[in-house]
C-alpha cells in the first residue's frame, strides 16, 4: 500500500492529477481482478500454510499511526489484557517487539 501511494505521488508530480486518477483506477481494477482469479487451496505441506479468513480481513483494515488517539485506546486495552494473562498488577506491562534476549 505504501509503495503504491509513493508511486502515485511521484506520478502526480511528473504527469498531473488527471493521469494519476486514471492510473489509480486501473491499478484498482487490476488488483480486484487478480484477487478474484486466485483459487482457494488447502496447503498440506511443510511450507506456507493457509491463513484464516479472519486474519486476512484484519490485515486488510487500514493501519493507524502511533500518534493516533485510537492507537492509545487499543494499546491500553492490550496492556490490560496482558496484565490479566500474566496475572500481574504491574502498570509497566507493555507489549513490545524484540529478539527476546
Amino acid at each position: 500500500m505504501f509503495s503504491k501511494m509513493c508511486f502515485l505521488w511521484w506520478a502526480a508530480r511528473e504527469y498531473g492529477a488527471r493521469v494519476v486518477r486514471r492510473l489509480g483506477r486501473a491499478i484498482g481494477r487490476l488488483t480486484r481482478a487478480a484477487n478474484r482469479n486466485i483459487p482457494s487451496r488447502i496447503l498440506m505441506g511443510p511450507g506456507p500454510s493457509d491463513v484464516d479468513p479472519r486474519v486476512l480481513k484484519a490485515m486488510a483494515t487500514p493501519m493507524i499511526g502511533h500518534m493516533n488517539p485510537k492507537f492509545m485506546t487499543v494499546m491500553d486495552e492490550v496492556m490490560q489484557l496482558l496484565r490479566y494473562v500474566f496475572q500481574t498488577d504491574n502498570e509497566l506491562t507493555v507489549a513490545m517487539s524484540g529478539m527476546g534476549s
